[in-house]
């Protein structure tokens, strides 16, 4: 047995604790590269891996490997994984005991998101794991860590203060020992008014005192806390510090992220579309009552539906309120982001794969979005996004009703409506090759476009009162209006990029207001910058329009025909050349130039 798997319960609750407070993935690997604790691959504990992975050359050379770019770094070459890696970035350090290398611990990126956090704290990671790698190494020589991870609690501060989550440390009591930062601002209360406390004083649902009460585990969960008299929603994610029997009544870590962020980050991925419906899509004007009357209509048949309209029109928001309208509402709704994923991904989170079917992959295969939205509805989201070789795949399943899994031969029938979505022009990416046009024609079966923001002003107002109501509710403020002067500005402006901006910025507005109105101090900069832009812009076409009149009576002249000559040119009727040159006061008396053209 190796030094690291005599300490292997003890590894894997480190494992699990780092990545519940960095939100990263974390790995132990021993000499013998064999995995010894994980928190993504916790199936594959046990599993050993081939040599010239970058594990083997920790074990080699006793050096920290940083890898900002997974499968295309110099030390992946030789990977006999690299082709099905599905690591972002990862850093690996050796853990030393007694000038031995006995072990590798690797925090890994899966995703853009963790990538940003991974590289950017590099250089903390790096230092705190290093420590915690001594504090390992004294585990497995004393198995006494308790003194040692004292030392690492302001450390252990600084990088929960740096990221976005909340994060509070809750006693075996119930009482909250640690809040940092983030969790302070969310909660709208100092570390003086929450350490000490019960936590269930705050966070008052249910399912917060049942978890505790039980040491279970909790896993993005709808939570609420009640501060001040209002109700405050997150999203939150409770983990004991240890379920192993010796180490039990240590407490817990609570982390919480506000839902508003959730909902943007993830664009609701996979949720039940039950709760949506046409009830939900905010407006009256004439625009999107069509719109929404097309899609109720269309939503009782069983029809391929693509859905069409800018970025932020509410395009999913449609595709749920179809789902809960049809008869396969009560059916899950699943869905997918095909612009989010790198191919290789894409192509196992749609289809599934079977057991073996790549290395690294689950024991006893994986369920694909095909099979978990059987009986239901599955909305691709940008499906002008999916690679070629993958909109072959779908064109088969829409026509054939079934599916295979990744390493698999055995057909699984699929009872699936498609609701696919993009922003983009998809004819003119069928002409230059960039989307199928038998895929194309196939999912055009029902198009369904949604009105840009710009062209439902009528409902401006009334979706501006919505989310800053929304956001009061949640950041626990009471504005009550706007000034004329935001009013007008947030009417006028054109939005670009439609419901998902007003939303971001009223958010914004709420969070930075400190009156009872919104004032123009609360709006972000690029908005206030678009109106100067605009005006800008304005201000210059009339003096473009007298220079042009100018211009054509310097060469034409200033007599009847010359003007006549003039307002042919300019593409205007005599009138309309006397009237603008009365609003300029152009006198007729420029001075002309002398051009030689033909009369």
């Amino acid at each position: 047995m190796t030094k690291l798997k005599m300490i292997q319960k003890f590894a894997q609750q480190v494992a699990t604790a780092m990545a519940a407070v960095l939100d990263l993935e974390v790995a132990m690997i021993d000499e013998r590269l064999c995995l010894v604790a994980a928190t993504r691959a916790h199936n594959q504990v046990g599993e050993t891996y081939q040599k010239n992975t970058i594990s083997y050359q920790v074990l080699c050379t006793g050096k920290t490997f940083v890898v900002p770019n997974s499968r295309y770094h110099e030390a992946c070459q030789l990977c006999p994984h690299r082709p099905s890696c599905i690591d972002v970035a990862e850093i690996c350090l050796p853990i030393v005991v007694q000038d031995k290398v006995i072990g590798v611990f690797a925090i890994l990126a899966l995703d853009e998101q963790q990538k940003d956090r991974l590289l950017n704290k590099e250089r903390k990671l790096v230092e705190f794991v290093a420590k915690v790698t001594d504090l390992i190494g004294y585990a497995i020589n004393a198995r006494e860590l308790t003194d040692r991870l004292s030392l690492l609690a302001n450390e252990m501060q600084a990088i929960a203060n740096s990221v976005t989550d909340g994060i509070i440390a809750v006693e075996s009591s119930g009482l909250i020992r640690q809040a940092n930062k983030p969790a302070q601002q969310m909660l709208h209360l100092s570390a003086e008014r929450l350490v000490g406390r019960s936590v269930t004083d705050i966070f008052r649902d249910p399912v917060i005192k049942d978890a505790i009460k039980s040491d279970s585990t909790i896993n993005n969960q709808g939570i609420y806390a009640v501060v001040g008299g209002k109700k405050l929603s997150f999203l939150g994610n409770l983990t004991p510090i240890s379920t192993e029997k010796r180490w039990e009544g240590k407490g817990h870590v609570l982390v919480i992220r506000n839902i508003s962020e959730v909902t943007k980050m993830f664009g609701n991925y996979f949720l039940n579309g039950g709760n949506f419906t046409f009830e939900n899509i905010i407006g009256t004007s004439k625009v999107i009552k069509v719109a929404k009357e097309k899609a109720l209509t269309v939503a009782k048949g069983d029809s391929t539906i693509i859905i069409l309209g800018e970025s932020g029109t509410g395009k999913e928001l449609f595709a749920r309120s179809i789902h809960s309208a049809s008869f396969r509402g009560e059916g899950p709704f699943v869905a997918v982001n095909c612009a989010a994923l790198p191919d290789t991904l894409l192509e196992s989170e749609l289809f599934g794969y079977e057991d073996g079917a790549f290395s690294g992959a689950k024991k006893g295969g994986k369920s694909g979005r095909f099979e978990m939205a059987n009986k239901g509805t599955l909305f691709l989201d940008e499906i002008g996004d999916m690679p070629l070789h993958l909109q072959v795949k779908l064109l088969r399943v829409l026509e054939e009703k079934m599916i295979y899994r990744l390493g698999g031969t055995n057909p699984i029938p699929v009872d699936v409506r498609i609701i696919a979505a993009t922003h983009k022009h998809l004819e003119k990416q069928v002409q230059v090759g960039e989307f199928r046009e038998d895929l194309y024609y196939r999912l055009q079966v029902i198009p369904l476009t949604i009105p840009p923001l710009r062209d439902r002003q009528e409902d401006l107002q009334m979706m501006m009162d919505y989310f800053r109501s929304k956001f009061n509710e949640l950041l626990g403020k009471n504005t009550m209006g706007y000034s004329p002067k935001v009013k007008k500005l947030l009417l006028d402006y054109h939005w670009p990029g439609n419901v998902r901006e007003l939303e971001n910025t009223l958010e914004y507005a709420v969070n930075m207001e400190k009156t009872d109105y919104i004032q123009l101090s609360s709006i972000p900069d690029r908005i206030l910058n678009a109106e100067q832009e605009e005006k800008k812009l304005l201000g210059t076409i009339p003096e473009m329009e007298k220079d042009l009149i100018e211009h054509a009576l310097q060469r034409y002249g200033t007599t009847t025909v010359g003007k006549e000559k003039a307002a042919k040119v300019l593409d205007i009727g005599i009138a309309t050349l006397y009237r603008k040159m009365k609003k300029y006061s152009i006198n007729g008396k420029v001075e002309r130039e002398i051009y030689q053209y033909d009369n």
